[in-house]
C-alpha cells in the first residue's frame, strides 16, 4: 500500500516529479522540461504541500528522494510505463523502458552469454550494463538492479539469491599443470590447498582482480584461482581442480523493495533467477529456482 498521500498523488504533476527524481537537481530537471529553476522549485513546494509529505531531501547541489518519495516514484514510474505501453506499444523499440544493471567486471565477463540471451528473450527492455567495483547507491537511482558477490543478502534491499559461487584452480588449455602460481595481493606464500593440487608450486606474480588473473593465466604466467562462472566458459582455460577458499560467497541480484513490482524489473529478476547460476559450468538447468530474501 502506498498510503493516503501517494494514492492521492496529483498525476498531472507526474512529468515534473519524474524529471526531478531522475535528474536529482532542479536546474537539470528544469532544463529537461524547458522551464526555469525557480518554477521547478515552486512546483515542488506546491506538490509537497498538497501531499502533506516531504518527497525530497534538499542537500547542497542535489535533491534526494526521501523514503516516501521513493515509494511515490516507483508508483509514478510504473504508471508512466504502463500508460505508455497501453497507448502505443510500437512507439518505442523498448516499450517497458530500460533496466540499468550494475556489476563487477568479472560478473559481466563470466555471464556475457546470459546477458546476450536475456537481451533476445526480453526485447521489450533495453538492458544497460555498467561495470564498477564501487558501491552503487540504488536509493539515488544510480542503477535499477545490482549484482553482488556477498556472504549474505544486501541489507535493506529486495534480493534474489542466485546461488553459491564455486572456485577452481585453472591453467592454460592444452598445457601441462604449471609449477608456478599467481597469488592475490598480500599473499606471500602458495596456500596449502593449492599445493594439494600443484605440489611444488612457487609464487610467480601477485595480481589484483579476477579478470586480470584470468588474463595472466591465459598468457601462460601460471595457474590461478577463478570463480567457475568465469573460468569454465573460457576455452583458453582448463580446470585443474576445485578449490574451497574461505567463507562461501553467493551471487545476489537486488533492487529497491518499492521497485520490485515494476514490470521491467520484475521480468529481469525473474530471468536472472532462472538462468544465472554461478555454481554451474554451463547454462542453468531448466526450471531451476533460487530463493528470495526480502529486506
Amino acid at each position: 500500500m502506498l498510503g493516503k498521500s501517494a494514492q492521492g498523488f496529483p498525476w498531472g504533476d507526474m512529468p515534473f516529479f519524474l524529471a526531478l527524481a531522475r535528474a536529482g537537481n532542479p536546474a537539470r530537471a528544469a532544463a529537461d522540461l524547458g522551464m526555469d529553476r525557480t518554477t521547478m522549485v515552486r512546483r515542488l513546494d506546491k506538490l509537497e504541500a498538497s501531499l502533506g509529505r516531504q518527497l525530497f531531501d534538499r542537500v547542497p547541489g542535489a535533491y534526494n528522494l526521501t523514503p516516501h518519495g521513493r515509494t511515490v516514484f516507483a508508483a509514478a514510474e510504473r504508471a508512466e510505463q504502463e500508460l505508455s505501453a497501453a497507448g502505443n506499444p510500437h512507439l518505442s523499440r523498448f516499450p517497458l523502458g530500460r533496466v540499468r544493471i550494475s556489476m563487477s567486471e568479472q560478473i559481466l565477463s563470466g555471464f556475457a552469454h546470459t546477458f546476450a540471451e536475456m537481451a533476445e528473450k526480453l526485447p521489450e527492455i533495453l538492458l544497460e550494463l555498467a561495470t564498477t567495483d564501487r558501491f552503487v547507491d540504488l536509493s539515488r537511482f544510480e542503477a535499477d538492479v545490482v549484482l553482488r558477490l556477498s556472504r549474505k543478502p544486501p541489507s535493506g534491499l529486495h534480493a534474489v539469491d542466485l546461488g553459491a559461487v564455486k572456485f577452481a584452480l585453472y591453467r592454460p588449455a592444452g598445457t601441462p599443470a604449471p609449477a608456478r602460481f599467481i597469488t592475490r595481493p598480500g599473499e606471500e606464500e602458495v596456500p596449502g590447498y593449492v599445493r594439494d593440487l600443484l605440489p611444488g608450486a612457487q609464487q610467480v606474480m601477485s595480481v589484483d582482480g579476477m579478470v586480470s588473473v584470468c588474463a595472466m593465466v591465459r598468457a601462460g604466467m601460471g595457474a590461478g584461482i577463478l570463480p567457475r562462472f568465469l573460468g569454465a566458459h573460457d576455452p583458453q582455460l582448463a580446470e585443474i581442480g576445485p578449490i574451497a577458499v574461505g567463507p562461501v560467497f553467493h551471487l545476489f541480484a537486488a533492487c529497491l523493495p518499492e521497485q520490485r513490482n515494476l514490470q521491467r524489473i520484475r521480468r529481469v529478476l525473474a530471468y536472472l533467477r532462472k538462468n544465472m547460476q554461478p555454481a554451474e559450468s554451463g547454462p542453468a538447468a531448466s526450471g531451476s529456482k533460487a530463493p528470495e530474501h526480502r529486506a
